[in-house]
């Protein structure tokens, strides 16, 4: 939030916005957390020499 508010300003002024930009604003690390747990897989058929 200290970054929000030092580069953009936000709930700088009255800060009726704090509330709304910081439940934006962890709903966002959370989904970017989400991404980072999601593990990949790829299957690979076996390969059969004769």
């Amino acid at each position: 939030m200290e970054e929000l508010r030092r580069d953009l300003g936000v709930a700088t002024c009255c800060g009726q916005c704090f509330s709304c930009a910081e439940e934006i604003l962890n709903e966002h690390l959370a989904a970017i957390q989400a991404s980072a747990d999601i593990k990949e897989t790829v299957l690979k058929r076996p390969v059969f020499t004769n």
